[in-house]
């Protein structure tokens, strides 16, 4: 029976990782250094002796009897202690004194000279004791060679029994002495309690039986489960006397499947006491197990995750978890019903803390394995091999059968993270990835800034080459790889099956919306059977989904996790700083350290990805970690470096964690962007991400064009939100303005608000078309089933597709409107002007034109549509940059401008009252020195028909102003060859690199054009 699908959680079950009193793990007691005979040759000699046929009393097996009866005796000489070991152990050399349990002994009236014949005298006893057991069971050896299991498994459970009893007596012979006892007496009661356990082990190799078979369970499985019944300190005398014959050990042991039992506590709590018990520095039963043929097993198929999983001795450990595909019946058990949300928090709790102990028992085993000098290597061998085999786990696509459970990965991980937390940061070798003796592949990785070629030059220092890595080095890579491979994958599998769930409900939903369509139909039937099947889909989801919660947003897997997080951020920024005493300094060199850009992708894609995760589900917890102050460091540090990091995805992540925990996003993650914003390098983050604004136009991926607009909307909310700290604000707007890379932001700016709000206008159209015709009951009940299935699903397209950019464009027309009131200047320049009133002139004409009415549609905001609201932030911007230069710009806009425009603009800010009076008042002012800029225009207007080629401008076909030749020899505008410079650093006519400096003057043929302009203006007058 899988052990993972074995856990049964009581109501309030008792979950403490420690023992109580009665169940501490043993302490060694003070060894005799009395020499003892061999068990085994007073077997021999004792085991055919012939004893007369008594009354047995032990027959049935029973739990052993917990007697608290203490013996009044002083042992003064050896008929003391000889009675006294007759009643320990149960005997009598008188035949007609049998009584109770007691059995007659005929040798017992011999003589004992010395010490050593009162440890004959015991081994004796119990030889005869337990052969007389065997003899009534008719199971004593060489008598029967066709007894059954159950015979054997009785008579061995009889013996134990008995055992336990004469040890249980022994102790509290021992516990009861309050005087100074002789020497003697003291030896004897040791020697008794080291035997009964040494007996005990023959009893397990099959001494007194016969040799046991593989497919025998061991006769002590029945003393520790369902509960313990051994005797304090029995369990470890027994390890110590069988580890001293390694061989008897293994014997004794190798049935001992504790997986194969319900009761998981009992089970984790004797593995724990038995990997705890130690003899001179060693631990016996942690070397016993890392030298069974199962302890890392070899792979036999291609499922070699699989197979250590449930074939190695630890798998079955590590194998307990709270995932629905691990272990259905926990689903079935607690969540077949619908559970009140009381309920489910309370088997949420129990389940948590069931699953907490498991890890924590499992981390003392691990542990006491590591302190274990033989051991160790046998332990970082068997980690090494998980994570080898479960490569795939870190594939977006992977078939679970190939590599480990969710559960069993977890576990593991945990073990780790508990060993990871208190290792040495500067102990940890930065070069083990490179070395021949590192446990871990990545040579398939991406890096983060480093080439194949440059792997391959990258120089090793000696003394990491030369020596072995320490433990600090390999648990720290060992961990964060298994973070790699665990965590994440169960996150992503967690977020693709919460779709998948939302996808089938709405599925669902419309398909019982349009029973009325089909229920008359021929497909009806398979309607019902499809409703009924994803019924059954849904409920099954939402019960993974439930499970899934339980094991993710667990409250130990978050802080251990934020503090392996906190524990990467500190080292990686150690790695980039140009003084390790002092820190990060920012700005750093333009070049990446190579042990830095050497570093696989994942050790800051895994961080950021599981923040991103937990912001979402569990935001409080992420917040409230003393890790956070770490880790927000980190994110400021590398996007304002984000040099350092090749792939543009990875720092669009980054930014995407300050967005997920932005106000405006949450309030319950504020202190992870208070710690952001209050960061002293935090002066370098507005402006640094305003460059990443303008680097994502070209990311390299397929998708880039519809990508670069999700990151750049949250670069627009982070920006906001920076920008509402004063000096935030001044420190970006004081100087910053006049910068080329300012002035590429703002054309970008345009560039997405055009697009943006002309692709969601223009969808808002489709949507109000589809609705009209579905309005239209008569012509809509003429078309086909077909033709009406296909609009439905265009319809359900343009709704999804406008929700999408009309949350952007109001986004971007927010971020304007934002910085054309604090940035006035930048928005006049020649090159952008133009541009930014042709904008707004041609938007204002769709909301408020003469076809402003095919733009109302039913619940609009349903789509983020805001007509009123996105009028007055355009209008704002009018008022914000009303001066001459940008009055000229509107009225010259051929396209869009008119007269009646602006006349319907201010009706419709009157008629809705979307404005104060007074800011109304003050458009219409605009407007009407807008209207005087136009005639005046118009009066002046020239016939420049007639102008020679020369004159004109090869990509716009205007005449030029201030002609400038670029490198390829082609003369061009300076203004339209810098607004093409916004958008694309290369030469329009053959794509080689060009920039501003790059610009050649042409003086002769612009005192020419100026003179056709004179010649023109005269002609005129």
């Amino acid at each position: 029976q899988d052990a993972g699908e074995s856990m049964e959680i009581d109501e309030s079950p008792s979950l403490e990782t420690g023992f109580g009193e009665d169940n501490q793990a043993p302490s060694c007691s003070k060894r005799s250094s009395s020499s003892c005979s061999s068990q085994s040759s007073l077997m021999e000699t004792n085991i055919g002796k012939k004893s007369k046929s008594l009354q047995h009393n032990d027959a049935s097996p029973t739990k052993p009897t917990q007697s608290n009866q203490k013996f009044d005796f002083r042992p003064a000489g050896e008929a003391d202690i000889v009675n006294a070991l007759y009643r320990i152990f149960r005997v009598t050399p008188d035949q007609n004194a049998v009584e109770g349990d007691y059995c007659y002994l005929a040798f017992l009236d011999s003589k004992i000279n010395d010490n050593n014949d009162y440890c004959d005298l015991i081994g004796r006893i119990l030889v005869e004791r337990l052969s007389l057991i065997g003899r009534n069971n008719e199971l004593c050896a060489g008598i029967s060679d066709k007894a059954d299991f159950k015979d054997i498994e009785i008579t061995e459970y009889e013996m134990i029994s008995y055992l336990c009893n004469c040890y249980e007596r022994l102790s509290l012979e021992r516990s009861d002495i309050k005087y100074p006892a002789p020497q003697i007496w003291s030896d004897v009661l040791l020697s008794s309690c080291q035997q009964c356990a040494s007996f005990a082990g023959l009893v397990l190799e099959g001494v007194f039986t016969r040799p046991r078979s593989i497919v025998e369970s061991s006769a002590l499985l029945k003393f520790l489960i369902p509960s313990c019944k051994l005797p304090h300190g029995f369990l470890c005398d027994l390890v110590y006397a069988a580890s001293r014959d390694e061989k008897s050990l293994s014997k004794a042991a190798k049935s001992v499947t504790l997986a194969d039992y319900n009761e998981y506590q009992t089970v984790y709590k004797i593995m724990t006491e038995l990997c705890d018990i130690k003899f001179d520095n060693q631990r016996p039963i942690c070397r016993l197990l890392t030298t069974l043929p199962s302890w890392l097993p070899a792979a036999i198929t291609k499922c070699s995750a699989r197979e250590i999983e449930r074939l190695s001795v630890l798998g079955p450990f590590f194998g307990m978890s709270l995932f629905v595909d691990d272990c259905p019946r926990l689903a079935e058990k607690y969540f077949a019903e619908t559970r009140s949300q009381y309920d489910l928090k309370m088997i949420k709790k129990n389940l948590q803390r069931a699953i907490q102990f498991v890890r924590t028992s499992m981390f003392n085993v691990v542990h006491s394995m590591l302190i274990t000098t033989d051991c160790k290597e046998f332990i970082l061998a068997y980690i090494a091999a998980v994570l080898s085999r479960n490569q795939r786990r870190a594939q977006l696509q992977v078939e679970d059968n190939l590599v480990s459970s969710d559960g069993f990965m977890l576990n593991f991980l945990s073990v780790l993270q508990t060993l990871c937390a208190k290792i040495k940061l500067d102990k940890v070798d930065p070069f083990y990835l490179h070395s021949s003796r590192c446990r871990i592949d990545v040579s398939q990785m991406t890096r983060l800034n480093c080439s194949k070629e440059q792997l391959e030059r990258l120089v090793i220092p000696e003394e990491s080459l030369r020596r072995e890595p320490n433990f600090n080095t390999e648990c720290f890579f060992m961990t964060i790889h298994a973070f790699h491979i665990s965590l994440l994958p169960c996150c992503r599998k967690c977020l693709r099956r919460g779709r998948v769930l939302r996808d089938m409900s709405r599925m669902l939903e419309e398909l019982q919306a349009q029973e009325s369509t089909w229920k008359n139909l021929p497909i009806a039937e398979r309607n019902k059977a499809v409703i009924k099947k994803w019924s059954d889909e849904i409920k099954h989801l939402r019960q993974m989904k439930i499970c899934s919660t339980i094991a993710l947003n667990d409250d130990c897997v978050l802080s251990k996790s934020m503090q392996l997080c906190g524990m990467i951020a500190r080292w990686l920024m150690s790695l980039i700083a140009v003084d390790k005493s002092k820190g990060v300094i920012l700005p750093l060199p333009n070049e990446c350290p190579v042990v830095f850009g050497s570093l696989p992708e994942y050790f800051i894609e895994d961080l950021v990805d599981f923040l991103l995760f937990y912001s979402q589900h569990c935001p409080c917890g992420v917040s409230s970690d003393p890790s956070i102050s770490d880790i927000a460091e980190l994110l400021v540090i590398f996007i304002c470096t984000s040099h350092y990091i090749v792939n543009p995805y990875l720092v669009a992540k980054l930014v995407e964690v300050i967005f997920a925990s932005s106000p405006a996003v949450q309030g319950c993650t504020r202190r992870i962007f208070d710690e952001i914003r209050c960061n002293p390098y935090s002066t370098y983050l507005p402006s640094a991400l305003m460059k990443f604004y303008i680097d994502v136009e070209c990311t390299g991926g397929s998708n880039e064009f519809y990508d670069k607009f999700s990151i750049r909307y949250h670069i627009s909310v982070i920006l906001k939100c920076l920008w509402s700290d004063i000096k935030l604000q001044e420190a970006t707007f004081g100087q910053n303005t006049s910068q080329d890379y300012f002035i590429k932001f703002i054309n970008m700016l345009i560039n997405d608000t055009t697009f943006l709000l002309d692709e969601s206008l223009d969808t808002l159209k489709n949507i109000r078309d589809t609705q009209e015709q579905i309005e239209d009951s008569a012509g809509w009940a003429k078309l086909s089933l077909e033709i009406r299935q296909q609009r439905q699903q265009n319809l359900a397209m343009n709704e999804r597709q406008c929700r999408s950019y009309l949350m952007l464009a109001n986004e971007t027309v927010s971020l304007f409107h934002f910085l054309t009131r604090h940035v006035r200047g930048t928005f006049t320049r020649m090159e952008i002007c133009d541009r930014l009133a042709a904008m707004l002139n041609f938007n204002l004409r769709q909301l408020c034109g003469p076809k402003c009415r095919h733009l109302k549609v039913r619940n609009p905001d349903k789509y983020n549509f805001k007509p009123k609201a996105l009028l007055d932030q355009l209008t704002d911007i009018y008022l914000h940059l009303d001066d001459d230069t940008f009055i000229k710009s509107v009225a010259t806009d051929q396209r869009s401008y008119s007269k009646e425009l602006f006349n319907d603009i201010s009706r419709c800010l009157k008629k809705y009252a979307i404005k104060p009076t007074t800011s109304i008042e003050q458009f219409e002012c605009f407007a009407e020195r807008v209207a005087e800029e136009y005639t005046r225009r118009a009066v002046m207007e020239l016939d420049l028909d007639d102008a020679p080629d020369e004159f004109k401008d090869p990509l716009m076909d205007t005449i030029m102003t201030d002609p400038v030749e670029l490198p390829s020899g082609v003369i061009m505008d300076r203004s339209i060859i810098s607004r093409h410079l916004l958008n694309s650093s290369t030469d329009p006519f053959n794509r080689q690199t060009l920039t501003m400096e790059m610009l050649k003057p042409v003086p002769d043929l612009k005192r020419r054009i100026e003179m056709y302009f004179q010649s023109k203006r005269s002609g005129r007058q």
